[in-house]
């Protein structure tokens, strides 16, 4: 339980660290359906589904931490941060569908809607 509570708060320590440095746009933060776009794990995690459709949580884990933009180190704590934070949040924007009890992970949107959201999100877009 203290794990995953230290992985929580560092979730969020992570996303007003990008804030703060700039590389998370504030003012998209509360924007219906850019919310889930905000955080480079919600960005590459649907990239992912666009490409495979469904994965599992520990799937995705396995997969975010082999990226090299992505700042976690341990599958574990990636698991817990996709767990407690980033699934839920683009489960809230209806871009995906998270059985938290399976940890099966199910792209709602159509994959090529997502990369065009994705893509227009870009700054040289």
């Amino acid at each position: 339980m203290a794990q995953e509570l230290t992985v929580i708060f560092l979730s969020l320590v992570d996303d007003l660290a990008l804030v703060l440095s700039g590389g998370l746009d504030d003012s998209l933060l509360f924007s219906s359906g850019f919310g889930a776009f905000t955080h480079p794990v919600r960005q590459k995690v649907l990239v992912l589904l666009a490409d495979d459709g469904s994965l599992t949580r520990a799937e995705l884990a396995e997969k975010l931490v082999r990226d090299e933009d992505v700042s976690y180190e341990r599958v574990e704590r990636m698991e817990v941060a996709l767990h407690h934070n980033h699934l839920p949040k683009l489960e809230d924007y209806q871009y995906i569908e998270y059985d938290a009890r399976n940890g099966d992970v199910v792209l709602w949107e159509d994959p090529e809607t997502v990369r065009g959201l994705l893509d227009s999100k870009r700054p040289d877009a």
